[in-house]
């Protein structure tokens, strides 16, 4: 029986809302003055917060087959934190482009750790593809001296990506055994106990408007999204979700333009062209249900 149009548009809507909602995260880099500890630990109490609601309200049960899978998602978890540290500590020290830009560089890192951790074989359009990351990369940083902002940037989004891609990697042996909010519920958990030490240990003078941005954070940019992304799929494929998601830095850069008043350099925009034309061709060339990148 064939999918009817009003199913697919909405579908089509709740993903690319879901997408504008995810193009928010990195402007709460700029909004917020709280270290990033802090700001990686409010949004995932709340959004734990959330997701256990919304399991009530589902009737789903968070309760994992074995105990090994506990540990696994413990283990995604704490990759989770470092990737969230990572992101807003890239985006703190330059741009919300720059920020986002650098992380959708895991296209480069998924070609070249996936066939030695998977065993996949190589591709020689992996070799293509990594070099024009790399190219967007050079144009993007002006110089490699650590004391320039955007340098600095462009190595925490970096690492941010590095961390992604090993995340991406872990869960694709893990998306077929859970649904994507019980995944998600775990890893903020993880975050949230792992971080919760540095609220007594930070001194910051918290604002009713810093708790309320955080709130916001982690309840409708991150919790909201992924029921958006997993309603989605009930009628569209993986692929074509992927492929939406990967809007995100240019919704973001927009949206930086308009509520921050962020200009990309010229060097950053072609930059910026070049990986996200590389990461929407590795999207749109690959078929298999790789999870989506949500930071």
């Amino acid at each position: 029986m064939s999918l009817s149009p009003d199913k697919h548009t909405i579908g089509l809507l709740a993903i690319h809302a879901a997408t504008i909602l995810l193009g928010f995260i990195g402007l709460f880099g700029k909004w917020l003055n709280a270290p990033t500890i802090l700001i990686v630990l409010g949004r995932s109490f709340f959004e734990a917060l959330a997701l256990i609601v919304l399991l009530f309200i589902l009737r789903r049960t968070p309760l994992l087959r074995n105990g090994r899978d506990y540990f696994f998602l413990i283990g995604l978890g704490i990759i989770q934190t470092v990737q969230w540290l990572t992101f807003f500590e890239s985006i703190k020290v330059s741009s919300v482009a720059i920020g986002l830009l650098s992380l959708f560089t895991f296209p480069l890192f998924l070609a070249l750790l996936e066939p030695l951790l998977l065993k996949e074989k190589w591709r020689a359009m992996n070799l293509i593809t990594s070099i024009c990351i790399l190219g967007g990369i050079l144009l993007i940083v002006p110089d490699f001296h650590f004391e320039n902002q955007n340098t600095r940037g462009v190595l925490w989004g970096l690492l941010s990506s590095v961390t992604l891609t090993f995340m991406l990697l872990m869960t694709r042996r893990f998306v077929r055994s859970y649904d994507s909010i019980t995944i998600s519920l775990y890893k903020s958990i993880t975050a949230t106990v792992l971080l919760l030490p540095f609220f007594y240990f930070i001194s910051f003078e918290w604002t009713g408007r810093e708790v309320g941005l955080i709130a916001l954070l982690g309840i409708v940019f991150t919790a909201l999204p992924y029921l958006l992304i997993t309603n989605s799929l009930r009628t569209l494929n993986a692929h074509s979700v992927g492929l939406i998601i990967s809007l995100e830095p240019i919704y973001g850069i927009v949206l930086a333009l308009v509520f921050l008043h962020e200009i990309p350099a010229p060097r950053t925009i072609m930059g910026g062209i070049l990986i996200l034309g590389v990461s929407l061709y590795a999207t749109w060339h690959s078929r298999r249900a790789t999870p989506v990148p949500v930071e």
